[in-house]
């Protein structure tokens, strides 16, 4: 069994586990949506970029070809980055839910301080789809920029001795910027519930500081009560 499928196991079972014994596990129960959601839309987007490095190498060898592989290396270096945030993304929110499922089995209270880490993966992640969203768009503007050159010294070389443009090199074009707006719209989907995912734990934490308030609340009270009996038997 592949490692992924191992944890995507335990976090299923720490989930199942929780959602029975939580008075409120809405919020948990939504972290773990949005983990199984990173990961069809990674899943989706690096088949398009796969694609798209095929595309891009089908070319003829030339100067567009050599812009777009720069423009792609760019892409693919913040891609390989934000693979690596989102693996550890995983792991933390699995290391979050067994450490609730601890709590909840040995009655330990959730501290605030418990969500810091995975709020930290979650922000790094969410700084690293950002970064390839800003090098898909540095692509598609030089990409943008490539093709119409390109459609101008074309229309240049057609009125001087009469060349028609290449229907095959057209549809090249076409399937590069097709995949571009398709990984653009995945990176879009993965932020958006990166930002929900930190709302969530965001809520999750000022739960735990209203319960431990209300406990402090309720202690405070319980000791001013014994103090005044004290004093009462006392006087």
């Amino acid at each position: 069994m592949k490692k992924s499928k191992v944890k995507k196991n335990e976090i299923q079972k720490c989930l199942a586990y929780l959602k029975e014994n939580m008075a409120k596990s809405d919020d948990v129960e939504q972290l773990v949506k949005y983990v199984n959601k990173l990961d069809t839309e990674y899943q989706s987007f690096l088949a398009d970029f796969q694609e798209l490095k095929k595309s891009v190498n089908r070319l003829q060898e030339g100067k567009p070809k050599r812009l777009f592989n720069y423009a792609l290396g760019a892409v693919e270096h913040r891609v390989n980055h934000m693979k690596k945030q989102r693996q550890e993304v995983r792991k933390e929110t699995l290391s979050y839910l067994k450490w609730n499922v601890h709590c909840y089995k040995n009655k330990i209270a959730v501290k605030t301080s418990d969500t810091l880490k995975l709020s930290e993966k979650l922000n790094g992640l969410r700084d690293s789809l950002v970064k390839v969203s800003n090098a898909i768009t540095g692509f598609t503007l030089q990409f943008g920029r490539v093709v119409e050159d390109g459609r101008a010294t074309k229309n240049s070389i057609k009125k001087l001795i009469g060349v028609k443009t290449q229907k095959q090199d057209g549809d090249k074009v076409n399937a590069i910027h097709k995949l571009l707006i398709n990984s653009s719209i995945c990176v879009m989907k993965m932020q958006n519930h990166t930002e929900n995912a930190i709302r969530r734990l965001n809520n999750m934490q000022r739960q735990s500081v209203h319960i431990k308030l209300q406990q402090q609340a309720q202690a405070d009270k319980k000791h001013m009560g014994k103090a005044k009996v004290q004093v009462q038997e006392r006087g």
